[in-house]
Parts: structure tokens; C-alpha cells; sequence
């Protein structure tokens, strides 16, 4: 959609109502606004303030902080058109704010991904390191590619830490249409169930949609599984156009029903496994697998097929199979993307561990450690695996987050046992709830026998430092949970707590140097 008429000071409102269904105009149609604003906190003199309800607040009730921080106008709900143009110069009255909000923005900034070939990654583990590795196989290409995810927003030489994992609305049109202007070509982007069922990437016209894996999370949200797979068919329904493609897990169970969500075409990718020949995977609609696969304590090796009789050896510093799959998804968005797979593998023997995904806390110790964000039963089952061939005695650190999926906490209890040989259980994220009944809940489904390699430590900085102490050579510790975070949330305040940092503050407590 191209920008709207304005005047000398911005977007009239009058304009902005032909652009939205059944919308009702209170007040000075010929107000002038110059941008828009969902958080009241972040108003800039002349802008518009868009009322969205949320899941725990409501827009509505900060009309007045909005209007004092210089709003000139608001968008509402029904109802509230009246009050709002008493507090502001006007106020616009919608059915529902949050679906007005992608066609407003279109308004103010234009389509901000046209021109830019769009791909969003979605899936309960492994989008950060999917979409990491898409940016840097199509920018070792040639390719200007921009991310947008978990950890950071980066493109060009600029990186700059995330505030979630899919920025709200307004962030990610004005971040988009900032990469567009700086020459970005592309951008792999992290699309949660959360902005997804929140309409956060709303209007935007994606290119790819990638999928990576479906396990339990975020059941505190969603409430049941169906739910939660249904906000991520969003993204797969939202590829209605010419030249869509989607992008999916053959390996994971829930790729036939986001098959069966798009008109677009798919492709799909997988692992070979013990047994399976290539033609067989082939026949049975896989286009990308990754077969021969070796692991070791320095990466991976294996080789890219496609079904057209491509091939090309890759080898890899990431560990573990997860990343294999990781890997081949970024591989099969690349073909999409339009690669040769000789070029995709070149990418990927150059790309680096991301930060907090298996990064390695070496300090001279003749033994490991590894801090990992794994905060899932899959994803802790997936990072124990990675690391299990190489580690003589494996030792966890690990526990949940509050006011998040409880069902899910005896699942990871039950993971961490089932691949670790020595359990710390501790904080992570308590927020409201008592960090101890949030451990009781773990061990609710730890195997009698695995109470007795299991230790309870609140204190998650001596929980880091027990498990190094408990570590011998030859051993490895994995510390899961927060990964590339640097707070830990108790009771509404974040407190400064990195794992990177405190697994080298217990490395050097034992004697060790780090540099």
C-alpha cells in the first residue's frame, strides 16, 4: 500500500478513516498527526495513540497518560469515541483496535517489507539459530540480509539487543522500513505464537514461512496444544500470494497440518535416517534431506541432497543433531531464496555458535561447559543429546520460569533426568510464584532413582557453582535455561544475572584463569 495523502504535518485524520472499515470520527477531522504510538510510554509530541487491549492491561486506561505526553489524537474501541475526543483533539472509534492497527501503519510508512524478500521462522525450538544461520548463508552469498529475532536486530554492521522476540507492531514497521532504506534485500525474522495470536506481524506480506518443530510450551498462553498450533498456522494462512513458499519440518508430525494450511507451494526438508535411502525420502515428498551424518565434540559433518539429484558435503562448528536440522532448514530457505547448495554449504562451514545456544565457557578447565537457553522438555532432551557422546559424567543445571506453562515443569524434571547422569535444579525466572514450589513441581517427575543425582539449589549463582565444583575431567556441564539473558525476573524487578558470567566467576572460584 503506498503512503497516504498528508499535510504539512502529517497524516490528516480525516484521510486515515477511509482507510478503516466502519470507522466513526469524534472531533477535528483536519487534526494533523506525524506517527503512532501503542505504548503510552513512548508518545512523542504529535503522535496518534492507538488503544489495544492486552492480556493484561488495556490500552484504554492510559488514554490520558498518552494525552499528556502529546498525543494529538487516539484510536479506540466502540465505546469509547466520545470520552477519547474529550482528552485529545479527536478520537477515531474501530470495532477492534488491534486489527486496525496493521492497516494504520500501512497508512503512516507504506508496505515496509516490499522490496524486501521476506522471511518469517516459527516453531517452539530452534528459530534463533535457524534464522541466524539464513542471514549468514544468503549474506556470505551476496545477499544484504537483516534479523530480527530473540537475541538481536541486525543488519549491516548494526546489532542491537532485542526487547522480545517479535517486536510490537510499530517497532518492526519502522524497524523494516529502516533496513529497507539502508539496502537490505532480505530479513529472516523470529515470529512467535505470541505476535502471531497478537496480530504483531499483522499486514505484513511474508515470502517464506519456515517451520521448524512443535513440542509442549507456552500452554499458559495458549491453553491447549491445538491452540497453540493453531496461532502458528497463521503464518502458513498468510502465504495467499504469488510467489509464497513454505517451508517444513518432514520430520516433525506437525508439518502435514501446516501443509495443509497454505495454497503456496512446499518444501520440504529432513534427516536421513539408519536404514532410509534418498530415493525413498524422495518418493515420499521430501525435497531437502541432510544424510550421513556425523557428530562430534567440534560439530558436524553430513551431506545436503535435494530431490532434483543436487549434492554438496557440509561441514559445521554447531553441535549436536538439533542443529543439523537447524541447519537444513536454513539450507531449504536458501534453495527457496534461490542458492546453489554449493554456496549454502560454504555458508554454513563459515557460520559461528550463536550466543547462548550451546556457547562453550572455556576457561582451561579439563572439563565443559556449555550455557544453553533450552527452557523447554524438547529442547532440554535436545541439548543433552547434542552433548552426551563426548561427555564422560553429564551434569545439568536447570529450572522454569513462573507465571508461564507449570504443566510442562515435570516434563523437563523428567527430560533432564532421563539425559543427564547429575541434576542441579534451581531458579529460573521465578517472577510471582515461589521458586520453590516451581522446584517442587520439577521433581515431581524425576524417576525415584534419579532423587538420589539430584541437587536442590534455590540460589541459582550457587546452583553454577556447585555443578562446576561437582565437575571432574572428561565431564561436561550444561547450564539451561537463559542462554543469551542477562536478568533474572523476581517479583516484578530484573535482577542482573548473566549464566556466561557466572559460569566464569565459578570457574575462576575453582582456580581457573578466563580471558
Amino acid at each position: 500500500m503506498g503512503r497516504r495523502e498528508r499535510t504539512a504535518h502529517g497524516m490528516r485524520l480525516v484521510e486515515l478513516v477511509r482507510t478503516l472499515p466502519l470507522a466513526r470520527l469524534f472531533g477535528a477531522g483536519e487534526t494533523a498527526v506525524d506517527g503512532v504510538a501503542i505504548d503510552s510510554r513512548r508518545v512523542r509530541p504529535g503522535d496518534l495513540f492507538v488503544a489495544l487491549p492486552g492480556t493484561r492491561t488495556d490500552g484504554h486506561a492510559f488514554l490520558a497518560e498518552a494525552a499528556a505526553a502529546g498525543a494529538r489524537a487516539a484510536v479506540v474501541a466502540r465505546g469509547y469515541g466520545e470520552t477519547a475526543a474529550g482528552t485529545f483533539l479527536a478520537a477515531v472509534e474501530v470495532a477492534e483496535p488491534k486489527r486496525a492497527l496493521p492497516l494504520i501503519l500501512a497508512a503512516f510508512y507504506g508496505q515496509p517489507a516490499d522490496g524486501l524478500h521476506l522471511i518469517g521462522v516459527t516453531g517452539t525450538n530452534g528459530k534463533t539459530t535457524t534464522t541466524a544461520l539464513i542471514r549468514h548463508v544468503l549474506e556470505a552469498a551476496g545477499v544484504p540480509t537483516g534479523l530480527i529475532g530473540t537475541v538481536e536486530v541486525a543488519y549491516g554492521d548494526r546489532r542491537e539487543p532485542a526487547q522480545a522476540t517479535t517486536p510490537d507492531p510499530v517497532a518492526l514497521f519502522e524497524t523494516l522500513r529502516t533496513m529497507r532504506a539502508t539496502g537490505v534485500r532480505a530479513v529472516a525474522m523470529e515470529v512467535s505464537s505470541h505476535a502471531l495470536d497478537q496480530g504483531r506481524v499483522a499486514g505484513l506480506r511474508f515470502d517464506q514461512a519456515v517451520f521448524t518443530n512443535l513440542t509442549q510450551d507456552h500452554l499458559d498462553y495458549h491453553g491447549t496444544m491445538e491452540a497453540y498450533r493453531a496461532a502458528k498456522a497463521r503464518l502458513f494462512q498468510g502465504l495467499g500470494f504469488a510467489g509464497g513458499v513454505a517451508v517444513l519440518n518432514a520430520d516433525d508430525p506437525a508439518a502435514s497440518f501446516f501443509a495443509g494450511e497454505t495454497v503456496r507451494p512446499v518444501v520440504r526438508y529432513g534427516l536421513l535416517r539408519d536404514g532410509e535411502r534418498p530415493e525413498e525420502r524422495f518418493r515420499g515428498g521430501v525435497d531437502v534431506l541432510a544424510a550421513g551424518v556425523r557428530l562430534d565434540r567440534t560439530g558436524s559433518s553430513w551431506t545436503l541432497l535435494t530431490a532434483d539429484g543436487r549434492s554438496a558435503p557440509v561441514e559445521m562448528r554447531l553441535i549436536g543433531r538439533h542443529n543439523v536440522e537447524n541447519a537444513l532448514a536454513a539450507a531449504a530457505s536458501a534453495l527457496a531464496y534461490g542458492l546453489d547448495v554449493g554456496t549454502i554449504a560454504e555458508g554454513l562451514r563459515t557460520a559461528g555458535p550463536v550466543a547462548g545456544r550451546l556457547e562453550r565457557i572455556d576457561c582451561g578447565q579439563p572439563f565443559s561447559v556449555f550455557v544453553d537457553y533450552a527452557h523447554t522438555p524438547d529442547g532440554i532432551r535436545q541439548v543433552l543429546a547434542a552433548v552426551r557422546p563426548f561427555a564422560r559424567r553429564l551434569i545439568v543445571v536447570f529450572g522454569a520460569g513462573g507465571n508461564r506453562d507449570a504443566a510442562k515443569r515435570p516434563l523437563m524434571g523428567r527430560a533432564a533426568a532421563e539425559g543427564a547422569d547429575a541434576l542441579v535444579v534451581t531458579s529460573d525466572n521465578p517472577r510471582d510464584e515461589d521458586p520453590e514450589a516451581i522446584i517442587r513441581d520439577i521433581l515431581a517427575g524425576l524417576p525415584a532413582e534419579a532423587r538420589e543425582r539430584t541437587i536442590v539449589e534455590v540460589d541459582r549463582r550457587r546452583a553454577i557453582e556447585r555443578a562446576v565444583a561437582l565437575a571432574e575431567a572428561g565431564d561436561v556441564v550444561v547450564i539451561a535455561g537463559k542462554g543469551h539473558e542477562t536478568g533474572q525476573i523476581v517479583r516484578g524487578m530484573v535482577h542482573p544475572f548473566d549464566d556466561r558470567v557466572e559460569a566464569r566467576r565459578a570457574l575462576e572460584g575453582g582456580g581457573f584463569r578466563c580471558s
